[in-house]
């Protein structure tokens, strides 16, 4: 993205003929808004993501809208307590997700189309 300023500048100042000072003021605003995005980038990503990821993960569901299933692997229970989800969105449907403390999981409002499945055995070592 720096490298970009060098080139618009030199194209300004080459191609459209205007002085140093004037290509440096015409880029302020490119410059201010660079420095908005790179200052809300970390916040927007918390946001839209990381949220979603721990409630995932807590919750356990691990949806594959493509496929039609839903598998139910939760995190939640004897270490980390209950856990309650609401209206997470899965296949444009608000799904309901609880986990009790012995971490039995129960999902309400999945979709037609989609089948809770059980997760795959593990493998002791």
């Amino acid at each position: 993205m720096g490298g970009t300023f060098l080139l618009v500048s030199q194209y300004l100042q080459l191609v459209e003929g205007h002085s140093p000072l004037r290509a440096g003021l015409l880029l302020v605003p490119r410059a201010v808004a660079m420095i908005g995005a790179t200052t809300l980038t970390p916040l927007l990503a918390w946001s839209a993501a990381a949220a979603v990821l721990l409630l995932q993960a807590g919750a356990g569901l691990y949806p594959d809208v493509p496929a039609g299933r839903v598998e139910v692997r939760p995190l939640a229970g004897a270490e980390l307590g209950a856990l309650s989800v609401d209206r997470f969105r899965i296949a444009g449907a608000p799904v309901g997700v609880q986990v009790d403390r012995t971490g039995q999981a129960s999902v309400t409002g999945l979709p037609a189309n989609l089948r809770l499945t059980d997760p795959s055995p593990t493998v002791p070592h």
